[in-house]
């Protein structure tokens, strides 16, 4: 009988073959139909509603996206969570194959069909614009909107 700790460690219960397909699934790619849109939102196709993202960003630029965060987004296979490093890796190997490398997973928010970075340290690796906003709580919030 397998122990708590074996169970854990769930790298044996998998493959790499069917972690790089559920990696696939939770990728969203950029449509190139989408350069088109009259407000310059290029990244349609990645869009899936409201909430946290992390996008791809190549040449500063977004050519894909992942609806939630590595932790989140997590596949259960054969009964067993995948651990988030190796649901990390499997998604780093995925978009590595299809676009190269030299691209970052950035942290972001997905509102009214429009991305807001949620690192300031992220603002050099795409355009943005960035204003303050009255907060609900009082004050200012600064957003760093993708543009």
């Amino acid at each position: 009988m397998e122990s708590n700790i074996e169970k854990s460690n769930n790298v044996d219960y998998f493959t790499k073959e069917e972690l790089y397909g559920y990696a696939e699934k939770a990728i969203a790619w950029i449509d190139p139909n989408d350069e088109n849109d009259p407000e310059g939102r290029y990244w349609l196709a990645c869009y899936q509603g409201c909430g946290e993202y992390r996008l791809i960003v190549k040449d500063k630029k977004i050519l894909g996206a992942i609806h939630g965060n590595f932790f989140d987004t997590r596949p259960k296979i054969k009964g067993y969570l995948v651990r988030t490093r190796v649901w990390a890796q499997a998604l780093k190997d995925c978009v590595s194959d299809r676009i190269g490398d030299h691209f970052r997973f950035v942290k972001a928010d997905g509102s009214g069909t429009r991305f807001f970075l949620r690192e300031c340290k992220d603002a050099r690796l795409i355009n943005v614009r960035e204003y303050d906003v009255p907060s609900a709580q009082g004050g200012y919030h600064h957003n760093i909107e993708i543009i």
